[in-house]
């Protein structure tokens, strides 16, 4: 037995020995820093979800643990780093029955906390959401109900007593060097060299904190913080078990630099007071206070009393804010957005109650004493401050899910008076989880009562950049709302006026005596949004000018609905309240006006439609400086549609009419880009009627503005230039009045342009029909105009004009300075007669015929007239058909003069011009016309400033040169083309287009006498010649003839015998000689003596022309009508000439001989009838 005893005890010691061996192995395993550094703190790790590392840990199992470069978090952006984390403890004290802690240290520590957008959190709450759900189905749970099928319990708060079967004994707690960073997308809070201080914790004794942090920047929303100081204190005293009875809280914030909305935060204080005390699960707050000081005066002080429980969840607070000074309110509205409130000051006294069973109360007074209001960079008008009172008593049962405003009374008083008053006439019961909407729920009301509010305070919801400034009017309403359905039933109905009304729009004033409303408006379930009727009446002088109703359906979540709106009077009396510049100086004695809209809308206003029609069956308009517009009706019908970014234009028809005859019917469809510039516009105008003339005879200056040496632009059309300068920067200058009887309109004195049309592209197609300008008919108008690149252009527009066909295109840029454009016309077989009938009507029937074709070319650039007559070419041609003149002033008082009545009547078979424009002139370079009977050319030019300079050459055959005399004699002095003489004497043509005037005394019959004296005494000297002439000479000096004055002595009767007889002898030699070649052989010519050297030398050349009289000036006609283009005639062929035989050369001889003897008759025949008739 001694030895299995002993056997037994060896065997212990041995299990003993391995034992102690295997603790001290394990320790030594446990304790080593790679084995906690490498094992144990990835098992934390993945316990708690975030990376834990350390670089060394040292730990005593029975005095100390110790950590080095401890990290929490992900490497790159950890949420804790610490230099060193110490603890130092007595572990076998725990055999006394006592827990000691002598140290515990963390030395230079960071924490970083990364802000989560709401978006993401929002997110991650879902996701948490859903996997509680998960969980729940899978364990069985039942899923929560929705809202309005719970019922909610109490809430009790429990926090376990403690009873410890040790007593704890901690000491000399510390944190030094700790930095706090909380970084968010628009906020950022630095707290630096934190320093936390705990001397001591132990049962039934009282634990004091220290605290204090440096602020390493505060950056937000109008907030700046550089630097500043954070100190506290808490003292908390303990029972025995470590449970709480009393908590002093105390904290102070100061040393700020930095501005909040603007405002300095220098010398402010934010002081923290709290003093609460426990008993069992109910505590009792005696203060929480929250003070705001400058400089020591405190600015506003929030303080509340009163007591909560925590099982079941209860309180009763008494919440007081005392007077808040305006340099408090100034600094949260600096931080709201730079407001300011002047010198207002607040209060605040309410008490919230909350009991067992879920049941909130809420009452209260606010008080906003000498209000008002500021915003940055918006110049207000001086508003008297006003003073708000608001009142409230609401309850809100959590268990029920009802919600009862018992009383919300507002008043908003100014100066003394009560402006605006807001009151609930009967409780208001929202309960948001009925079964059913009308389950138990009566309809609450309330009135809103407004007396006088200034709507100059509405400013502050205008915006900085509105443009729209309200300098006077108060606001007056006694409206009605009904709050039914659970609070998803909300009417409104009552009047609601505005009285002295004044606004600017851009410096521009309009001003209302009144504007009186009555709405009667219903929103249902938060969403529908009914507008059964808004009528509105707007007064000016205290007479209605304006008179409307607006009826409206919309659904609030998809923005879509109908709208009506009916204008049923609109009068002159509105239009005196619109400021004059909009109207271009113009007033308005009488209008009568009304329209219609239908519209609808859906997807968020992305498809909108409108329909409806715009009546004025009266207006009448005058200007300054005009003649009064006469009295017109006018309605407009448009079928418009907005979808997406595209504007279509179904039908937009406008029609006029005067004194019931229809002036203008105009209809334009198409489709429009939104924005204008993001693609092309298609337009279609077309039109069924346009009466042009009646349009024109519109716009009459008053006779004052036509009157010589005043500007023809009339102080209207001064008026009108200097708004169109101030709209447009474009600088108006009336033309100088030096020019007597020159009407000229305003002149540009500035070049336009250039002129940006922001990316603008249309195409729109012209067609036309039945425009009418007096006898003119414009049969149809049919082209396109294309716009792209700041650029016009007109393909081609083809219009039939009384059946006769014009053809216009062209360009113009007006992305340049001045502009540039190209213009090219054709025409063909225009009548002349209704041009005369409306530009000329006194010479209707008085010129007949057509143009042929017209044919014109132009370019230039430039708008000033400088610019224009620099740059402006043009090349024309025109041919004329038949045309036919008769009972023209000046052509008949020309006829009388000459005495050929047969020029009375002229007809021309042809015409051709050719000519162009250059040097601000348009030139006629040959225009010729040709008849029968008359034939004229004309050459010179018509310059852009008006100025003629023409020269007409008239030339006569058939019948009227045998009117005018003897053509034997006339071919003497004149000059032969084809079949018609033309007079080397011109018609001159000056003055102005409007005040021409004609030179017609080259053709009088003292000069045509003078041009016949001058050839008679050439022929005397090549037929006469030697003494015989002499004598004829003599003869004719000596008698006093028409046109000159006779110097010489009287003629003696010998002498005018010896001429006369020395001219018989003459005429007797030249008969004998031409029957001596008579009787000659006709084979072959006989000998003859060689003719007089004048007849071997060309024919003379007429004499240089006689100085013209003194100009004549006849009755102007009137102004021409519109040029029209020639037809190109081909000038007849010069026959081929064949060599001449020996008989016909010999006939030539005897016709040339017979001519001069009958002109030497003719001359002596006139001189003997002059002599007798003593001329």
């Amino acid at each position: 037995m001694a030895k299995k005893k002993r056997r037994w005890l060896r065997v212990l010691a041995m299990l003993a020995l391995i034992v102690v061996v295997a603790v001290v192995a394990v320790i030594f395993v446990v304790t080593r820093s790679s084995f906690i550094c490498g094992v144990v703190l990835p098992r934390v790790s993945e316990g708690i979800g975030t990376p834990v590392v350390a670089k060394r840990v040292r730990l005593s199992l029975f005095s100390e643990v110790e950590i080095r470069d401890l990290v929490v978090g992900p490497v790159d952006a950890p949420l804790l780093r610490a230099e060193r984390v110490e603890c130092a403890y007595q572990p076998f004290r725990i055999l006394s029955r006592e827990l000691r802690v002598t140290q515990v240290r963390v030395d230079n520590a960071t924490i970083l906390v990364n802000g989560e957008p709401a978006a993401e959190q929002v997110v991650a709450s879902e996701r948490v959401s859903e996997t509680a759900a998960e969980a729940m189905s899978r364990d069985g749970s039942e899923t929560p109900k929705p809202s309005g099928e719970t019922t909610a319990e109490p809430i009790s708060i429990t926090i376990p007593k403690l009873d410890l079967p040790v007593s704890v004994h901690v000491t000399d707690v510390m944190v030094r060097g700790l930095d706090v960073t909380y970084a968010a997308p628009d906020m950022k809070i630095g707290l630096k060299g934190i320093e936390l201080h705990i001397p001591r914790i132990q049962n039934g004794e009282r634990v004091e904190v220290d605290l204090s942090a440096g602020i390493d920047g505060v950056v937000g929303p109008d907030l700046t913080i550089p630097a500043g100081r954070c100190i506290g204190s808490a003292g908390i005293d303990l029972d025995s078990g470590l449970n709480p009875l009393k908590l002093e809280l105390a904290g102070r914030v100061d040393q700020l630099s930095g501005k909040a909305g603007g405002v300095p935060l220098g010398d402010r204080v934010l002081a923290l007071k709290m003093t609460a005390a426990c008993e069992g699960e109910t505590w009792t707050i005696d203060n929480v206070s929250l003070a705001e000081s400058s400089k020591g005066t405190p600015e506003a002080v929030f303080a509340a009393t009163g007591h909560v429980a925590l099982a079941p969840l209860s309180c009763k607070l008494d919440i007081t804010v005392e007077p808040v000074s305006s340099e408090a309110l100034n600094l949260v509205g600096g931080l709201a957005g730079g407001y300011t409130f002047g010198k207002a000051s607040a209060t605040y006294k309410g008490t919230v109650t909350m009991d067992h069973d879920m049941t909130v109360r809420s009452t209260g007074e606010f008080l906003c004493r000498t209000l008002t209001v500021g915003i940055p960079d918006v110049e207000l008008p001086d508003v008297p401050p006003v003073d708000v009172r608001a009142v409230h008593e609401v309850t809100v049962s959590l268990q029920d899910e009802e919600l009862v405003a018992s009383q919300v009374d507002v008043n908003v008083q100014q100066q003394g008076r009560e402006t605006v008053k807001f009151r609930l006439t009967e409780p208001l019961t929202i309960r948001w989880a009925a079964e059913s909407i009308e389950e138990g729920v009566g309809v609450s009301k309330a009135a809103i009562l407004v007396d006088g509010f200034p709507l100059s305070l509405a400013n502050l919801f205008l915006g900085r950049d509105a443009g729209i400034t309200i300098r006077d009017g108060t606001l007056d309403s006694a409206l009605a709302v009904s709050i039914g359905k659970l609070g998803r039933q909300v009417a409104v109905t009552g009047p609601v006026t505005v009285k002295n009304l004044n606004v600017l729009i851009d410096k521009d004033e309009i001003a209302l005596s009144a504007v009186e409303n009555h709405l009667s408006v219903t929103l249902a379930d938060f969403n529908a949004l009914d507008v059964a009727s808004f009528t509105t009446r707007a007064l000016v002088g205290g007479t209605v000018g304006l008179q409307s109703k607006l009826a409206a359906k919309v659904d609030l979540k998809t923005m879509a609905g109908t709208a009506e709106l009916a204008v049923t009077e609109v009068n002159q009396q509105l239009l005196q309240a619109i400021p004059k510049a909009w109207l271009g100086g113009a007033a308005f004695p009488v209008l009568a006006a009304k329209a219609g809209l239908t519209s609808t809308f859906q997807d968020n206003f992305n498809v909108v439609t409108a329909t409806g029609t715009i009546d004025i069956p009266r207006v009448k308009a005058r200007y300054p400086g005009f003649e009064p517009f006469p009295t017109l009706g006018t309605s407009v019908g448009f079928d418009v549609a907005l979808r997406g970014k595209t504007c279509e234009i179904s039908r937009l028809d406008v029609a006029s009419s005067q004194g019931g005859t229809r002036i203008l019917h105009l209809g334009t469809s198409g489709t429009i880009p939104l924005p204008i510039a993001s693609g092309e516009a298609a337009l279609n105008v077309s039109s069924e009627g346009i009466d042009l003339k009646a349009l024109a005879d519109m716009v009459k200056p008053t006779a004052s503005n036509t009157q010589a040496g005043a500007s023809p632009a009339g102080p209207g059309k001064r008026q009108f230039a200097a708004l169109i300068g101030a709209r447009t920067g474009v600088v108006f200058a009336p033309t100088s009045p030096a020019v007597p009887k020159v009407e000229h309109a305003a002149e540009l004195t500035k070049e336009l342009g250039p002129i940006d049309l922001g990316g603008l592209s249309l195409n729109a197609k012209i067609g036309l029909r039945n425009l009418t300008y007096d006898a003119l008919s414009i049969g149809s108008c049919d082209g396109s105009v294309r716009v792209a690149d700041n650029k016009v252009n007109i393909p081609g527009m083809d219009l039939n004009v009384n059946g006769g066909s014009v053809n216009v295109s062209g360009d113009v840029d007006l992305g340049v300075k001045g502009f540039k454009y190209a213009l090219r016309t054709k025409v063909a077989k225009l009548p002349f007669k209704p041009f005369v009938a409306t530009f000329a009507p006194r010479f209707s029937g008085a010129v007949v015929g057509s143009l042929d074709s017209f044919e014109l070319g132009a370019s230039g650039a430039g708008t000033t007239l400088a610019a224009i007559t620099r740059n402006l070419i043009a090349d024309t041609r025109l041919d004329l058909g038949p045309v036919g003149i008769a009972r023209i002033p000046a052509v008949t008082s020309w006829a009388d003069r000459i005495n050929v009545p047969e020029l009375r009547h002229m007809q021309f078979d042809a015409g051709m011009l050719e000519g162009g424009i250059a040097a601000g002139k348009a030139l006629i370079k040959s225009f010729t016309i040709s008849g029968h009977d008359q034939a004229a050319t004309i050459t010179g030019s018509v310059g852009l400033d008006k100025v003629l300079d023409l020269s007409v050459e008239a030339g006569v055959a058939g019948k009227v040169a045998e009117r005018l005399g003897s053509l034997g004699i006339l071919r003497s002095f004149t000059t032969s083309r084809g079949d018609h003489a033309f007079l080397p004497v011109p018609i001159r043509v000056t003055g102005t287009i409007t005040d021409p005037k004609f030179d017609v005394s080259g053709l009088s019959k003292d000069v045509v006498m003078k041009l016949g004296l001058d050839k008679t005494n050439e022929l005397i000297d090549e037929k006469l010649g030697g003494e015989t002439a002499k004598a004829v000479k003599g003869v004719l000096d000596v008698i006093p003839l028409p046109g000159r004055k006779n110097t010489g002595a009287p003629a003696k009767p010998k002498d005018i015998v010896g001429g006369l007889f020395g001219v018989g002898t003459a005429l007797l030699r030249d008969k004998e000689e031409e029957k001596a070649r008579e009787r000659a052989p006709a084979v072959t010519e006989p000998a003859s003596p060689s003719p007089p050297a004048s007849a071997q030398t060309p024919p003379p050349q007429p004499p240089p022309p006689t100085p013209v009289p003194p100009v004549t000036q006849l009755p102007a006609p009137p102004a021409p009508a519109t040029p029209a283009a020639p037809v190109a005639t081909t000038p007849p062929k010069e026959p081929t000439e064949k060599p001449l035989t020996d008989e016909e050369r010999h006939r030539q001889n005897i016709d040339r001989r017979q001519q001069r003897r009958k002109e030497l008759e003719n001359l002596g025949g006139s001189l003997l009838r002059g002599l007798l008739k003593g001329k």
